[in-house]
């Protein structure tokens, strides 16, 4: 039996009640997508500010699409990540 919480996926939790809060506080009308959005422009903004300014962001649905980018962009068709097998994205 699986535990009732795990590090399976991210999308097996709910959204915290802030972030709830958060998005509905900004759903109100409509404005330009795909980052160029004021809310996006912010948010890169602020991780310039912590990271530096040469800093990339790329905004993600989920933690899988994270994953697959950050593993595409470190490493080569040849390449192996070592990870626990209790890790969300070992292969057995």
């Amino acid at each position: 039996m699986k535990p009732i919480r795990s590090f399976a996926s991210d999308n097996n939790a709910g959204i915290h009640p802030k972030i709830i809060q958060a998005i509905s506080a900004v759903n109100l009308g409509h404005t330009v997508g795909y980052g160029d959005d004021p809310y996006t422009k912010s948010a890169l903004s602020k991780f310039r500010e912590h990271f530096g300014r040469g800093t990339e962001t790329f905004m993600v649905f989920n933690g899988t699409a994270a994953n697959v980018l950050s593993f595409a962009a470190l490493t080569n068709s040849y390449h192996a990540v070592i990870c626990a097998e209790a890790a969300h994205v070992y292969v057995g």
